[in-house]
Parts: structure tokens; C-alpha cells; sequence
């Protein structure tokens, strides 16, 4: 459309001079100019806010073991509150075990899996340690072997989190990725489309020898 727009209106022109025709050389440039600095404008902001999901991408796939051996040392932990002598003592801790399994979710933050840790402490660590006396756990502290696994990998998991990179997007962002996005779509294709034309009919008009 540029090209044939751009040769029929020099083609039909009345008194095209060649200093006229060396003036397309500073609109082609001018327009190629603007439509390269949009383009790495556009390019640039969208680079950040891709590398920045690949890091939280890449981030959250690390999270993915780590929660997963709460969960597997959960399961070992609740196996043993669950067993027949555990249950016969006391079934406080082994139903709290398994509300506790609920809680244990993707994603969450290093706050949140702290106050994961006071709930399992409230849920599970309590209750186990009601069952013996005073002078038991000072006598055998492995008796909480069990059940204190699950804290350690917890405080794992919320050391991990801890240092997770942020996501934040609000809607200046938004709007922002919306807008370049348009540009690399519409606006910076347009100006190098009309530069590119520019272009072509320069070289007709010098070809052709349109000019007097």
C-alpha cells in the first residue's frame, strides 16, 4: 500500500526536482530511525518482564523437592502418631497430622510457612509431647525424632522461599506490556514499512529519471 501510495503520488508530481528527491533520503531515515527505537524501546521491556517470569519459572521448580519432603516426612511422621500404641496413648497428634497435611500448598511465602511451623508446633509437637512426662523427654529427647523432621524441612522450605524473586505486576505494568506490545505489533512495523517505501521510490524516481 506505502509503495504504490508513494509512486503514484512522485510519478504524477508536476515539478519533482532532484532536490526534492534527495529530501525522501532524511524522511525514509527519519522514519526508520523511529521505528527502530520503538522496536528496542518495546523489546526491552518485554525482555524484563519475560526473564522475570522465567526466574520465578525456574524459582518455583526448585520449590517443588522441598515441599515435597515436608510432605514425605509428614506422611513418615503421621504413620507413626497413627499407630495402634501411638493411637491408645493419645489421637491428638495423629488427627492434628493429618489436618495438617491440608496446609501444606505451592507457592507460598517464607511468612507463611513459618506460621505453618507454629501450627504444626500447636497441632502435632504439643500434643505428642503431653503423652510422656517431664522426666522421659529429659531422659530420651530422641523421643521427638519422629515428628521434629518435620520441622527442619520446613524451616528448608521457608529458607528457600525466603529468597524467591518477586512477580509483582500492577496495572501501570499491565498497561505498560499492553502498550509495547501494540508498538511491536503496529506502530514500529508502520514506520519501517513507510521507510521501506520511501526507499523503494527513491530508487524508481532514480531509476526512471522522474525528476528534472
Amino acid at each position: 500500500m506505502f509503495i504504490s501510495t508513494m509512486h503514484s503520488n512522485y510519478a504524477l508530481a508536476q515539478s519533482l526536482t532532484q532536490r526534492k528527491v534527495r529530501k525522501i533520503d532524511y524522511w525514509y531515515v527519519g522514519a526508520a530511525a523511529i521505528g527502530l527505537v520503538l522496536f528496542a524501546a518495546g523489546y526491552s521491556n518485554q525482555r524484563d518482564l519475560v526473564l522475570t517470569k522465567l526466574f520465578v519459572a525456574a524459582h518455583r521448580s526448585g520449590e517443588d523437592p522441598l515441599r515435597e519432603k515436608v510432605s514425605s516426612s509428614l506422611a513418615d511422621a503421621s504413620k507413626f502418631l497413627c499407630g495402634a500404641e501411638m493411637v491408645r496413648s493419645s489421637r491428638t497428634s495423629c488427627e492434628g497430622a493429618k489436618r495438617f497435611a491440608a496446609e501444606i500448598k505451592p507457592h507460598l511465602t517464607a511468612d507463611q510457612i513459618k506460621a505453618l511451623g507454629d501450627t504444626y508446633d500447636k497441632w502435632v509437637i504439643l500434643p505428642y509431647g503431653r503423652i510422656f512426662t517431664t522426666e522421659q523427654l529429659n531422659s530420651h529427647p530422641e523421643f521427638f525424632s519422629p515428628v521434629v523432621i518435620v520441622k527442619i524441612r520446613l524451616d528448608d522450605w521457608a529458607e528457600y522461599m525466603r529468597n524467591a524473586p518477586t512477580e509483582t505486576v500492577s496495572p501501570r505494568d499491565e498497561e505498560a506490556e499492553i502498550l509495547f506490545g501494540l508498538g511491536q505489533l503496529v506502530i514500529w512495523p508502520f514506520f519501517l514499512a513507510y521507510a521501506l517505501a520511501l526507499r523503494i521510490t527513491k530508487v524508481t524516481v532514480d531509476v526512471f529519471e522522474w525528476a528534472k
